[in-house]
């Protein structure tokens, strides 16, 4: 069927093919080999962003919560403030009345020395009108006494 010369080419050809697709195999493996490196680094890579997002997210869910603390801890000092007004005007009413009570307390010490210095002032003149019978008296009560 096939002369010498075609066998013996086709086993060149054979040969030459065999050794194309051992190199092709070869290049192939070192494909499959570069792929599953390359594989790992990825999914290697993924896990490590993973870990970071994991890591932001934590510190995101940490500065939510201290920002909470702080909204809280804003929200009491700011009824404390209120509270606070709140009794700087009761105080401020208070010291008004104490001025009040102050004012009107002077007025009646005012009244009270003017109708204690007219009292004294009567007083002396009782006690001036009333020396001659004084006089009188003490003079009657050493007569009477003799």
């Amino acid at each position: 069927m096939y002369s010498p010369e075609e066998r013996g080419s086709a086993k060149e050809l054979a040969k030459e093919l065999a050794k194309e697709l051992a190199k092709e195999q070869d290049e192939l493996a070192s494909v499959r080999a570069q792929l599953g490196q390359a594989l790992a680094s990825k999914m290697d890579a993924e896990a490590q962003l993973m870990q970071k997002l994991r890591a932001a997210l934590k510190a995101k869910a940490d500065m939510a919560a201290q920002l909470m603390q702080i909204a809280e801890a804003s929200e009491a000092v700011a009824q404390k403030m209120v509270a606070a007004a709140e009794r700087v005007q009761e105080l401020e009413t208070a010291f008004k009345e104490v001025a009040k009570d102050k004012a009107a307390m002077q007025e009646r010490l005012a009244a009270a020395e003017q109708e204690a210095s007219e009292s004294s002032a009567q007083a002396a003149q009782l006690v001036s009108e009333t020396a001659p019978l004084r006089e009188r008296v003490g003079a009657l009560q050493e007569a009477a006494a003799q």
